[in-house]
This record gives structure tokens, sequence and C-alpha cells, in this order.
């Protein structure tokens, strides 16, 4: 699982690196849903880095969605 977590962080990351953002949601090492959003830092064309947001407790978000649904 660990692996699967950073093979997919570092795919994101280098998507990002490639001038394009990434959006979109992913599994980390202890196999908690993250939202996770990274956007290229850039001066004219040169990427320079990458910032990564995140907001981890996405099940928790889902299920108070889910339970203000039911009437």
């Amino acid at each position: 699982m660990a692996a699967e977590a950073r093979a997919s962080l570092a795919f994101e990351v280098s998507h990002a690196m490639g001038g394009r953002p990434w959006a979109g949601m992913r599994r980390t090492e202890s196999g908690e849903r993250v939202v996770s959003v990274s956007i290229p830092i850039q001066h004219v064309r040169a990427v320079l880095g990458v910032v990564t947001l995140e907001a981890s407790d996405v099940d928790a978000i889902i299920a108070r969605e889910r339970a203000a649904l039911i009437p």
C-alpha cells in the first residue's frame, strides 16, 4: 500500500512538473482517501516547483453529505 501511495503522488507531481495542473483522489500510505491538487509554480514557461494541497477527511465529508440527503 505504501509503495502505491508514493507512486501515485510521484505521478501527480511529475504531471504538474510538466506544466499541467493535476486534481484527483488517491490513497495515502495508511489507505485513507485524500483529495489532492498539484499546481505547477512557473516563471514564464520554466516550471520551478509544484505546490500540492490535500484534504484528508474525504470519507467523513462524504458520510455527512449522504446522511444529510436522507429524509
